[in-house]
């Protein structure tokens, strides 16, 4: 079965004009490659959105390693994640006139 990608943002991707190795490095292997070929990419932020959106699991998508995006999905669950008190704000010191 194969994918077609007629009409959509990965038509314009980079990423479809180097090796798939470069973009789905094996493991132990650096995803700087990847990377960079996402960082002069016209879809950059719509690959990156597609890959958060879709929890892609595997190879480098919008300039993100699996690790990248398994740091970010950790974040925002704990960003999230609000206290039942906030803790005041200390004052700042008053200056003599």
């Amino acid at each position: 079965m194969s994918t077609s990608y007629t009409g959509s943002w990965q038509e314009d991707g980079l990423c479809r004009q180097v090796s798939p190795a470069l973009m789905f490095p094996e493991p132990g292997e650096s995803a700087d490659p990847g990377k960079q070929v996402c960082a002069g990419c016209p879809v950059l932020v719509k690959c990156r959105d597609h890959a958060l959106r879709h929890n892609e699991r595997f190879g480098v998508w919008g300039g993100l390693s699996e690790n990248d995006r398994k740091r970010l999905r950790r974040q925002a669950r704990t960003a999230s994640v609000v206290p039942l008190a906030a803790p005041a704000a200390p004052e700042s010191p008053r200056r003599a006139a």
